[in-house]
């Protein structure tokens, strides 16, 4: 998925572009496919920040598009999550998330519940982060030294077992406030995560 957000190294993200793939683009987020030369199988959204030069030449090329009113109860990014769940996505690469308002990338984070509901492993990934939210468990494979932070997205997160890590967890629990899981770090290749209850949202960090 890329989203209207912000993308300053389209190189990075091309590791990202598997074979078979399905992109879709989020309304003004089809700039970026546009940049790489990709054709996108979707473009959805109010189409209020799309360019419309660049949309008329996805439509005569024939891409799908989905168009709803500006005064809809979801983001665009939402929609395009959505649609990509009702396809049967066995995961989600969200691109373009972040930029300069902090309540659209803050929207964008809690993207992350939705897929996390529908049991389909999701992710944010920019140019330095890598964030994912999970309810259970989740393996982490980087290289030591690698930056990670655990977060709260409920009040408490308790049962915290967190491995492979300078300052390890064994049962504990965090809570939404302070600081105490930013900036951890991996100690081997292999790191892994559980929780008993409770989001937690994990962040890898590239500094």
């Amino acid at each position: 998925m890329f989203l209207n957000g912000d993308i300053y190294d389209y190189g990075f993200y091309k590791k990202y572009l598997l074979p078979g793939a399905r992109i879709i683009c989020s309304d003004g987020g089809l700039r970026h496919a546009r940049k790489m030369g990709i054709v996108p199988h979707l473009i959805i959204g109010d189409f209020d920040s799309a360019d419309p030069l660049a949309l008329d030449e996805y439509i005569k090329m024939g891409v799908e598009t989905e168009t709803f009113d500006t005064r809809k109860e979801a983001t665009d990014g939402e929609l395009a999550l959505r649609y990509a769940l009702t396809k049967g996505a066995g995961e989600i690469i969200i691109l373009g998330w972040f930029g300069g308002r902090f309540d659209h990338c803050l929207g964008n984070v809690h993207l992350l519940a939705i897929a996390l509901e529908n049991n389909v492993p999701a992710f944010l990934i920019n140019e330095t982060n890598k964030i994912r939210l999970i309810n259970k468990e989740a393996r982490l494979t980087g290289k030591p030294g690698g930056l990670v932070s655990l977060i709260p997205m409920t009040k408490r997160v308790t049962g915290i077992n967190a491995k492979g890590m300078e300052y390890p967890l064994e049962n504990e629990t965090l809570f939404m406030g302070p600081g105490r899981g930013i900036s951890n770090k991996m100690t081997q290749q292999q790191a892994e995560v559980t929780i008993k209850s409770g989001l937690l949202l994990i962040l890898e960090v590239d500094e």
